[in-house]
């Protein structure tokens, strides 16, 4: 699979909520490492923490957090109480979610087609399970997982028993 390429300045400029660096999308997503940090993620008896940026009602009406296709990466506790605070997508409309098995299902990213000596870009923003035809056009930019044996937790609570700030 064809990965797309940026270069990297860690620790440099402010962050962009809605664009995650591939490199490191990828690397927290094989891994199972925090967006954040960098470092573990939050996992318990109950299954590594996500935060989906729907209410719990939107979470609901689509089907649950059941079989839910992410793109984000996981979280430690103490980074998803600040991501809650400080993301603008995710504040005031967000759900917590706990999985047992966040299976890799597939890839995000930009589809192309032969156009003579060029390739053409035909569509930005396609999602393509593993062992999809379509992927050998696709110039990959995101890892997605497919979030199994999960359900929603309160997050405030998780901080609050862990002694961190609330969110």
């Amino acid at each position: 699979m064809l990965w797309e390429r940026l270069s990297e300045a860690v620790g440099e400029g402010r962050p962009v909520y809605r664009v995650m660096h591939p490199d490191r999308q990828r690397r927290a997503m094989l891994g199972l490492l925090c967006q954040i940090c960098g470092g573990p993620a939050s996992r318990t008896s109950r299954g590594w923490l996500f935060l989906a940026n729907r209410t719990g009602a939107e979470l609901a009406a689509a089907g649950g957090a059941e079989e839910m296709l992410t793109a984000q990466p996981p979280l430690c506790l103490p980074c998803a109480g600040i991501a809650v605070r400080q993301c603008p997508s995710l504040t005031g409309r967000h759900t917590a979610v706990r999985a047992r098995k966040p299976s890799l299902w597939g890839v995000w990213g930009s589809v192309y087609r032969p156009g003579g000596r060029v390739l053409e870009e035909v569509g930005e923003g396609a999602s393509l399970p593993y062992g999809h035809p379509g992927t050998r056009w696709l110039l990959a930019s995101q890892l997605i997982r497919e979030l199994r044996r999960a359900t929603p937790v309160d997050l405030t609570t998780e901080l609050a028993t862990s002694g961190i700030a609330q969110c």
